[in-house]
């Protein structure tokens, strides 16, 4: 996308005029028919989109109700480090917060990592809860929303004195489709969004090169009974592909397990290997 987004507010024009000159019906949509697929999907439930920037066209893999919107966990990091670096409540990605224990406690299923503190960057690449429920103090409710507007994410629900809204709950909720609409538009240059902002998305969201092909995603998971020690746990696996002589892929994974062992890799695994079957990442591809 940007340090190929740079190339995003590049091609914005280019993309709206291929759009308007070649509508995509609602319908052009193909199944992703594979048992290499089916095989990696187990007892899981999967719900996978992708949309090919170029043509418009989608692609669509398993039982999940893709317009069914679930809590967006870590993967509302993407608009929420927009959101940090446009507000200037971080003025880049280098922008340090200490942890405070007494104020975010250490929970009994915390990585060790989180115990410290963070970056914008790090708390990105980590998943760290408490720098961005202390972004989340610092931005407001009435920015989250004016922005969750623009963006058109999902229900756009912040209610007011919540600091972790994307975490499950009565609270912001989003589809696999409307995650890849959100991307869409990203990649258009719909949204008033500072190159630099762009860029560092980009630059902290990358999770492997190769052969001119750039994959970022972030990933999100929790459980759907929100607050239960036990339950089926939700995730999603949420980003796009840049390749060379194309403006892209976008794409969204929705997945339920029984334990967090069952998600952790195969989030990136199968989204990969779906990304490979419609030819958005070469066949050869390997990941970090």
């Amino acid at each position: 996308m940007m340090r190929r987004l740079s190339k995003i507010t590049f091609v914005a024009a280019l993309f709206c005029v291929s759009i308007l000159a070649h509508p995509v019906q609602a319908d052009d949509v193909e199944l992703i028919q594979s048992d290499q697929l089916q095989a990696l999907v187990g007892d899981r439930t999967v719900g996978f989109f992708a949309r090919d920037l170029d043509s418009g066209k989608g692609y669509k893999f398993g039982t999940e109700d893709l317009e069914q919107r679930h809590a967006p966990w870590s993967t509302f990091k993407i608009p929420n480090l927009l959101i940090a670096l446009e507000t200037g409540v971080a003025p880049d990605v280098n922008a340090a917060r200490q942890w405070d224990k007494t104020k975010h406690p250490p929970l009994s299923f915390w990585p060790k990592i989180w115990k410290r503190d963070h970056t914008l960057e790090t708390a990105f690449k980590y998943s760290v809860v408490w720098y961005f429920k202390d972004v989340a103090t610092d931005v407001g409710a009435a920015t989250y929303r004016d922005y969750l507007e623009q963006f058109t994410y999902g229900n756009k629900a912040v209610p007011e004195g919540r600091n972790d809204f994307w975490l499950g709950g009565d609270s912001l909720t989003i589809s696999p489709r409307e995650q890849v609409e959100f991307l869409t538009a990203l990649h258009a240059g719909d949204f008033e969004i500072k190159p630099q902002s762009l860029q560092a998305l980009e630059a902290v969201s990358e999770l492997g090169l190769q052969d001119g092909y750039t994959l970022n995603a972030k990933t999100g998971a929790g459980r759907i009974a929100s607050g239960s020690a036990k339950g089926t746990l939700e995730g999603w696996f949420v980003g796009w592909v840049d390749g060379p002589g194309s403006k892209g892929t976008v794409f969204a994974l929705y997945t339920t397990a029984s334990n967090y062992g069952a998600m952790k890799d195969f989030r990136q695994q199968f989204s990969e290997a779906a990304l490979v079957e419609i030819g958005a990442l070469p066949t050869d591809w390997v990941s970090k």
